[in-house]
């Protein structure tokens, strides 16, 4: 199947160089011509003319033509001189229809378009007129000029037309194309400079049209010696860079023949810039074109080895534009020569759209097949991304579960040893002096009732809300004043705002509510006063809760006993500090909480 295609592409390209623009009905077709100049006088040739072939030095020949007219026209004539080269302007019986001017160095490069001349009807007559048309080249014997046409302007204007869009117009979109291409592709090899291959392609285009440029550029910025020895180069290099694309792209590692195909640009230089006149175009168009086609034959036959061995059909549709290349540039190369005639003249850069029509077709599939694999990953990556969140969702409610069994532990160990040191060892306490025989009435009474008490403190630090300080302290204030009833000291309850430390869960409650329940105990027993005072507030991001009594005073003079050491002890493991002031008016406990030194002593309160 592909060989069949590139048969097809083969023959198609090889076909367009035998299509030939016809002349119009009605044209008067020119087909001899007597020449004058310095390689012949009066000799008569056949048109087209090919100085090459008639082995002319000569710069400049003038052809002398003659055509019948039976009356004088009323509308404009033309003559039209379909291929030049380099340079022609044209009279009409002794009248000019040019600048003569134009001929002289540097000579105009119009060796790629039409050359159309309009004829006043005034200045033709009834019977023979002669036209003289004067041909330029720009190198000795180098000249070039095809059948010229003679009919009305109306006639040839479409065809002079139709030739520019073609021979210019046309090449000006391939280069205009190619230059896009290229900076497409260099800002694509700019975001991945691994993709070596972008850079070169896009080098490579560059240089093409560096190169085409030489067929729509009448007057170079430069000589014309340095111009086209900037347009030989600029094919040398294409070529050498494809070479280095063609090893890249197929991994291939072949230093010498890239070191060979630049060096070939090296060794010509000194012969474009040194060699004569005479000598530089053959040396060009004949042993530096040979050469450059020997590395577009290499590039050409490895795409095709490489791409029947591989079975790639991205090689194979490189490997078809490759011949297309190849064709016509051996084309070019032949015309060069003389091998083939110059009517057509160069046609290398028309093979370009086939270039960029394969390589952007290449650069489409692999877009598409990059973005279907990224969709792909995309969706993979979603898939895995979903099924890992159902993972740690699932490791998240185990820990959860975990964690509320861990706290549900530690609660049930931590209420069985509050039950242990509080009620259960007041119990056993009590148990035991009732089996000696040493407990009273009054005294098992007491122990029962700070048992129950206890045991009170413990459900109420359970029921407490996380960090609802206010809540225990009311709990607090309710049991406070049962146990008040019928010693004869009064409680005075001064609440503040709503206070709340973050944090505070049972057991912090629990330490606070038995610190206030030890303090209350020391007041009822020890200091004989009649009133306890009770306040708590909440003020630059700490909590203060105030204990004080009217009674005898004294306790901060006494901090080793019982009851000031359980009070400190219980302070610490809340992560407070405990204040003590005590005169003969009363005694004051300040409780501060800070809520930022809760976690330091985190640690201690478990």
């Amino acid at each position: 199947m592909w060989t069949l295609i590139h048969l097809a592409v083969l023959g198609a390209a090889s076909a367009a160089f035998w299509l030939q623009w016809r002349a119009p009905a009605g044209s008067l077709v020119l087909q001899r011509a007597v020449v004058s100049g310095p390689a012949a006088v009066g000799a008569e040739v056949a048109l087209p003319d090919d100085w090459r072939l008639r082995g002319s030095d000569a710069r400049r020949q003038d052809y002398d033509f003659s055509f019948e007219l039976p009356v004088v026209p009323t509308v404009p004539w033309a003559v039209l001189l379909p291929s030049v080269r380099m340079h022609a302007v044209a009279s009409v019986n002794g009248h000019l229809l040019g600048d003569p001017a134009t001929l002289k160095a540097p000579i105009p490069r119009t060796w790629h378009r039409p050359l159309l001349f309009t004829i006043s009807p005034a200045l033709l007559i009834p019977g023979e007129n002669h036209l003289r048309i004067q041909v330029a080249a720009a190198n000795p014997g180098t000249g070039f000029l095809d059948r010229p046409q003679v009919a009305t302007l109306a006639t040839l204007a479409p065809v002079a037309a139709g030739r520019h869009l073609v021979q210019q117009t046309l090449v000006l979109v391939i280069i205009g194309t190619m230059t896009a291409v290229a900076v497409l592709i260099l800002l694509l090899w700019l975001m991945r400079r691994r993709e070596s291959v972008f850079g070169l392609y896009a080098l490579g285009m560059v240089l093409w049209a560096g190169h085409t440029l030489n067929f729509v550029v009448q007057h170079p910025p430069v000589s014309q010696r340095l111009w086209e020895s900037w347009a030989y180069l600029t094919l040398g290099a294409f070529t050498a860079v494809a070479t280095c694309f063609l090893h890249r792209y197929l991994g291939l590692t072949r230093p010498g023949v890239e070191r060979a195909a630049f060096g070939v640009l090296l060794v010509s230089l000194p012969f474009f810039l040194l060699l004569p006149d005479t000598r530089f175009v053959a040396f060009g168009d004949g042993i530096f074109n040979s050469v450059v086609m020997a590395f577009g034959f290499y590039v050409l036959a490895t795409f095709h080895v490489e791409a029947w061995r591989r079975r790639s059909q991205e090689l194979q549709i490189l490997a078809a534009a490759g011949t297309v290349v190849v064709v016509f540039a051996l084309h070019d190369t032949l015309v060069g020569q003389a091998m083939l005639p110059w009517a057509s003249g160069y046609v290398l850069h028309y093979s370009a759209s086939v270039v960029l029509l394969a390589f952007s077709a290449l650069l489409v599939v692999r877009l598409a097949r990059s973005m279907t694999a990224v969709e792909r990953m995309n969706e993979e990556m979603n898939r895995r991304v979903t099924a890992v969140t159902a993972d740690l969702e699932e490791g998240h409610r185990r820990v959860r579960e975990l964690e509320r069994v861990q706290f549900l532990g530690a609660e049930r160990e931590r209420i069985a040893r509050d039950m242990h040191d509080g009620v259960g060892g007041q119990l056993i306490a009590l148990l035991a002096r009732a089996r000696g025989g040493r407990l009273s009435l009054a005294e098992s009474q007491s122990a029962l009732t700070g048992a129950i008490e206890d045991l009170r403190l413990v459900i109420d630090s359970l029921e407490i809300t996380e960090g609802d300080l206010a809540t225990a302290l009311a709990k607090f204030r309710h049991r406070l004043e049962r146990r008040l009833r019928g010693t004869g000291i009064a409680l005075r309850w001064q609440p503040g705002e709503a206070v709340s430390v973050p944090g505070y869960g049972p057991a912090e409650v629990l330490h606070l509510l038995r610190l206030l329940d030890e303090a209350a105990s020391n007041v009822i027993v020890h200091a004989g006063a009649s009133e306890i005072v009770i306040s708590y507030r909440e003020e630059a991001g700490r909590v203060e809760i105030s204990f004080a009594d009217n009674g005898r005073g004294g306790a901060a003079g006494h901090p080793g006993g019982n009851g000031m050491r359980n009070m400190q002890r219980r302070s610490q493991l809340l992560g407070a500090q405990l204040l003590i002031e005590s005169d003969a008016a009363g005694t004051r406990l300040l409780l501060v909480i800070t809520p930022g030194m809760d976690e330091a002593g985190a640690g201690n309160r478990r």
